[in-house]
């Protein structure tokens, strides 16, 4: 299995005080982005240009078919883009961690294009592999920049337990070990409470927000009005209106 990237120095989301605290170095292998590249960029299943640009998905894709070879340009681009998108993640943080074994982890990852990254890594082990990459359910229903806050609300809705308070059903943090939101309130949930409750105020994202630039609306000239109120009852009763030019 030949290791094609390597990312040393990241935040560790298993560390209580990710993003401080412990680094962790995360391994990408050749077979799992030959599986990305087969199952989702190969397919267009999501916006996979906008982000890794046209060009580099073909080139993916031509070297998963045999067509060329993965190239320093190739790999390098790829190390810049899928390294500077987990590291937004992690220093967020904005992770999913899901125990998954008597020794394992897995890392779900949200990223600022609204893709996500799905890690898997031992306990004692500082090393986590990236298994897969993909867009969740249908990506182009929403705005670039916010796209990731769709993807956190279905992760709400999947695993934070619902629970009645004050004559509302209100989404609380799992007491099941299994399941954490790494720093729960970069996922919206109120730490202040004896039990953190789910407000829905997601903290803004600058490198998502760079993903819809701003552009001024243009403004809407309104037709001139072609009668006026009249000026009083009177005016009114005589039959006399004001009236404006077209």
């Amino acid at each position: 299995m030949a290791i094609l990237l390597i990312w040393d120095e990241l935040p560790d989301p298993r560390d209580p005080d990710a993003p401080r605290g412990k680094r962790c170095t995360v391994i990408l292998l050749q077979q799992c982005l030959a599986h990305i590249v087969q199952r989702h960029i190969s397919r267009c299943d999501g916006p996979w240009a906008e982000w890794l640009t046209q060009e580099l998905c073909d080139r993916l894709v031509q070297w998963y078919h045999g067509e060329s070879d993965l190239d320093d340009e190739t790999l390098g681009r790829l190390e810049q883009l899928f390294g500077g998108a987990l590291r937004e993640s992690l220093n967020r943080p904005l992770v999913l961690l899901k125990r998954i074994g008597p020794s394992r982890h897995a890392w779900i990852a949200i990223l600022p294009t609204g893709a996500i990254f799905v890690l898997k890594s031992k306990y004692d082990d500082s090393r986590a592999h990236l298994v897969t990459c993909y867009y969740p359910d249908r990506p182009n229903l929403h705005p670039p920049h916010r796209r990731w806050r769709h993807v956190a609300h279905t992760y709400i809705w999947r695993y934070a337990p619902i629970r009645e308070q004050g004559g509302a059903r209100r989404f609380f943090m799992p007491a099941d070990e299994k399941i954490r939101f790494v720093q729960p309130e970069s996922w919206g949930f109120d730490t202040s409470a004896r039990l953190p409750v789910w407000r829905g105020a997601l903290p803004d994202w600058p490198a998502a927000e760079m993903l819809s630039p701003k552009s001024k609306r243009p403004r809407i000239k309104l037709r001139q009005r072609r009668w006026t109120l009249p000026d009083s009852l009177e005016d009114s009763e005589n039959g006399k209106h004001s009236t404006t030019t077209k």
